[in-house]
Order: structure tokens, then C-alpha cells, then sequence
């Protein structure tokens, strides 16, 4: 009788170590959040010859990446900051770490 008694104190002396354990090394739960557009102005105008900014700022972006295409041609211009068109007029202005991803023209052109 005292054999069992010891092994059941036993068996509930290891679960609740391990309940005990488990709580304090437990690690907390992750959220990935989802990514979100940060408003920007709608249209922008600039003149023949002119350097052009279009913003774009995306929050939560976690590993994902920005990449920008001509909404007229399927090609895409840039992902992340590297430039996948044959245009040295073309770049991305990205700060490592912050939300804005802004894509520069230097001197437009009617096209």
C-alpha cells in the first residue's frame, strides 16, 4: 500500500512540475498581423522632365515585400529595392525598417 501511495504522489509531483515548468518556459503566442496600405495621396502630377515620388507606405509587412508594376503593362519595375527593368531612371527610396517604399523617376517622360 505505501508503494503505491508513493508512486501516485510521485506521478502528481512530475505533472505539476511539468505544468509549472511548461508555464514559465512556455513561449507566447505569435500574431502575424496582416499587411495594410497606408493611405497616400491618391494623384500626383508632375511636368514632362520633372523627378517624380510616388509614395507608398505599408504597415505590417513582416517578411513579405513591396513590389511595383505599370498598371497598362504586366511587367513588374521593382520588387523590394532592386529593379527588375531595364530603366536607370527607375529606383525604390526604402529606409531598412521603415514602412515607406517610395518609387522615384527621375526625369519623366510622356510614357
Amino acid at each position: 500500500m505505501d508503494i503505491y501511495w508513493a508512486m501516485k504522489n510521485l506521478c502528481l509531483l512530475v505533472e505539476l512540475c511539468l505544468f509549472f515548468l511548461g508555464e514559465c518556459v512556455s513561449a507566447p503566442a505569435i500574431r502575424y498581423l496582416e499587411p495594410e496600405f497606408v493611405p497616400s495621396p491618391a494623384t500626383v502630377s508632375y511636368k514632362r522632365g520633372e523627378n517624380a515620388r510616388l509614395y507608398c507606405s505599408v504597415m505590417n509587412l513582416g517578411e513579405l515585400t513591396v513590389s511595383w508594376r505599370r498598371v497598362t503593362a504586366p511587367a513588374t519595375l521593382t520588387v523590394g529595392t532592386m529593379t527588375w527593368i531595364n530603366d536607370p531612371r527607375i529606383k525604390v527610396d526604402h529606409v531598412t525598417g521603415s514602412d515607406q517604399w517610395d518609387l522615384l523617376i527621375d526625369s519623366i517622360d510622356a510614357t
